[in-house]
């Protein structure tokens, strides 16, 4: 471990050195460089302070040249040290052409996400020996972080809308060809479905009414329906029945049985051949239930990343996620006045 601790992190000072000597010979370059990285991926302190400059400098509609970028930074003490003007002339000259600038860009985002990786994996280490945090905030914590940049390398900016005009009339007509075909996913309930089209990815769906209106019903059909006949993988968190509740209910509603006769024994011969019909297409059914009646919010969200995470490497992404029900899952430490607060910071 100490070897790799006094390593010298990943740079490319000589890349950065040309992007920005591209920065100052050819305006254009500025605008490609600033769409791929920001000041905080430069190895080299005065290389970000110099980015920052040209970065202001071009944001005020001002010339950015040697004269104008070494008067920025006349009173930075960093650059006085280095003899600013004339470091300056050493980074035009290490560059010829702004052709390759968004290659070299690209190479300086690379060696930056590699030093973001080593100092949260040395933060995870030291925060794993100070055990102020349980465990759990701590793998929440740096699994958000890792999460942050993964998502570094999707930034993509504007879009124009000739790349997207044509993706969406394909759509459009293939909506037309089958005009009963919901857009998102179907719930089993035609009306709902035809009100909201269905339900699509990252959206909230809170099913809200009085005690014992049928709530968990509700979403248990939805399950049911999404799971059972579309064939899609359902996560349940139960925090207020055990799975045994639950897969009885299943039974029930799959093979039409009344459910109190299920529970206290008294269904007939007639209804078996159906219970065990039932049963072989919920055995088939791709539903994850996870009963943990004591569960926090992070706990939570560490178990449907890791579901989430296998489903899709065995190519059947998460289509939903059930919780029954939120105000049942408690905080992480953090005082609230009140539990409305609670709820509502979830």
């Amino acid at each position: 471990m100490a070897n790799i601790i006094e390593k010298v992190p990943p740079q490319a000072v000589d890349v950065e050195m040309a992007v920005l000597g591209a920065m100052l010979i050819e305006k254009e370059a500025i605008l490609k460089v600033m769409d791929i990285i920001n000041g905080n991926d430069f190895y080299k302190e005065i290389h970000t302070q110099i980015f920052s400059a040209i970065n202001d400098l071009y944001i005020g509609n001002r010339p950015v040249d040697l004269l104008t970028v070494s008067e920025a930074l006349k009173k930075n003490a960093m650059f006085s040290a280095i003899r600013g003007t004339h470091y300056l002339t050493e980074l035009i000259d290490s560059v010829h052409t702004a052709a390759n600038v968004e290659h070299y860009a690209s190479i300086i985002r690379d060696k930056s996400i590699s030093r973001q990786l080593i100092n949260i994996g040395s933060a995870m280490i030291s925060d794993a020996f100070n055990e102020q945090n349980s465990s759990y905030e701590t793998l929440d914590k740096f699994q958000t972080a890792l999460f942050n940049i993964s998502q570094q390398k999707g930034r993509k900016g504007f879009s124009s809308v000739s790349k997207l005009v044509i993706p969406m009339l394909q759509k459009l007509e293939k909506l037309h060809s089958n005009p009963k075909e919901i857009s998102g996913l179907s719930t089993g309930f035609a009306d709902f479905d035809f009100k909201t089209t269905g339900f699509h990815p990252s959206e909230l769906i809170i099913i809200a009414a009085r005690p014992s209106m049928g709530k968990t019903a509700f979403a248990l059909n939805i399950a049911e329906h999404v799971a059972v006949v579309k064939k899609n993988p359902v996560a349940i968190f139960s925090l207020e029945m055990k799975q045994e509740a639950l897969m009885i209910r299943f039974l029930a509603s799959l093979a039409r049985v009344n459910i109190s006769r299920l529970r206290n024994g008294q269904y007939n011969s007639a209804d078996w051949p159906r219970l065990t019909g039932a049963a072989e297409k919920i055995a088939e059914a791709p539903i994850f239930i996870d009963d943990d009646s004591d569960i926090s919010v992070i706990e939570l969200r560490i178990r449907a990343r890791k579901l989430a995470t296998e489903l899709k490497t065995k190519g059947s992404p998460l289509a939903l996620i059930i919780i029954d029900y939120i105000q049942f899952i408690h905080g992480s430490g953090r005082k609230f006045e009140s539990r409305q607060q609670e709820v509502l910071y979830r």
